[in-house]
């Protein structure tokens, strides 16, 4: 039986909504959610081109608030999953129970 490995995670939510601040869409891609990434990239080239008709004027800025917050909000969400083990995985595996070395759960009888 192989130790359950803790999932780590160098997601930085900041940094997620700094990258899309100065570029709509690089949080996502900075998070692993590429087609994400593209849908915003999309939506910004449509506002661009929508501008001719004076509501891009309106569509961009709501967009590239929109990126910021939904990258600094999955970011989070990325950093919380991956540490959201079960419970039943830190007492016991298979009704053994077990140990934590070094982030990874070892359970009992299982050599290291």
């Amino acid at each position: 039986m192989k130790p359950f490995e803790f999932p780590k995670t160098d997601k930085n939510p900041e940094t997620a909504a700094i990258l899309s601040f100065f570029f709509i869409g690089l949080g996502q891609a900075y998070n692993g959610e590429k087609a994400k990434a593209v849908v915003f990239l999309f939506l910004y080239a449509l506002s661009i081109f929508l501008t001719v008709f004076m509501i891009g004027f309106v569509t961009i800025p709501i967009l590239w608030i929109w990126s910021i917050v939904d990258a600094y909000r999955s970011s989070q969400k990325i950093k919380w999953s991956m540490g959201n083990i079960p419970l039943r995985l830190l007492f016991t595996e298979g009704g053994k129970g077990g140990t934590i070395h070094d982030g990874t759960y070892v359970p009992d009888g299982v050599n290291q």
